[in-house]
């Protein structure tokens, strides 16, 4: 048989080892609670903020790209050509997704419109005149496709979608 002494130091280890149950539980629920909140609130905060930067950025640099086309197709200081246009906007083109795609939440649609004209932009043949033709109509596409997509974004946050300044040429 136990003593009262003995049974008093149980029930104070019983009571004790039911304090830290309840404690673990409460630390258990604020956690998953905290993760509900972080997955349902936070990150797609984080990423829809995330992606409304990474358009704009993009958005400049698409238009930055049509203006140096446009800049070398309407030059009158020497004849314009046609690889030059391209390969100016292929240039200010790439500078664009590059900054949208490193800025993109991750595996979102931003992102992957971005990897879209990367991979029409490896596939241009930049050693023959009709190689950069061809293979511009298709980054311009998906050029178009991810202005496109960002646009929603931006139209969707209220947010104001940069556009080309006029030429003062």
């Amino acid at each position: 048989m136990a003593t009262e002494l003995e049974q008093e130091r149980n029930a104070q280890s019983n009571k004790i080892w039911i304090r830290s149950l309840i404690a673990l539980g409460a630390l258990f629920a604020l956690g998953t609670a905290w993760l509900i909140y972080f997955g349902t609130v936070v990150k797609p905060a984080d990423d829809k903020h995330k992606d409304i930067v990474a358009c704009q950025s993009y958005i400049k640099g698409y238009n930055a790209a049509k203006s140096a086309f446009m800049n070398e197709a309407m030059a009158t200081d020497h004849a314009p050509s046609v690889a030059t246009a391209i390969t100016n906007y292929l240039k200010e083109l790439q500078t664009g997704y590059n900054r949208a795609y490193n800025g993109a939440a991750k595996d979102g649609s931003v992102q992957n419109a971005m990897v879209a004209i990367s991979t029409q932009r490896l596939q241009v043949d930049e050693s023959s005149e009709a190689g950069l033709k061809a293979g511009f109509s298709n980054v311009y596409a998906a050029a178009q496709q991810a202005g496109s997509v960002c646009n929603t974004i931006l139209d969707n946050a209220n947010v104001k979608i940069p556009t080309i300044a006029p030429s003062t040429k």
